[in-house]
């Protein structure tokens, strides 16, 4: 999830200031999910999935790209 999250901000063209303040955390929060720190909540899933298009799977996969 992690490459494909921040491929779909990008293109997006959003700053991840902008993902943090869209979701209702802080940047920092945000970073976290894109470096694969942790797993955003089910409430953050459920508006990352709606700002980027991600389909339920795709946010909730326990991969972890490199």
């Amino acid at each position: 999830m992690r490459k494909n999250l921040i491929a779909r901000r990008k293109a997006k063209k959003l700053s991840q200031e902008e993902m943090a303040q869209k979701i209702g955390v802080e940047r920092s929060t945000y970073s976290g999910y894109e470096l694969g720190y942790f797993s955003p909540s089910m409430k953050n899933a459920l508006k990352i999935k709606e700002i980027l298009g991600y389909s339920k799977d795709d946010i909730f996969s326990n991969q972890r790209d490199s």
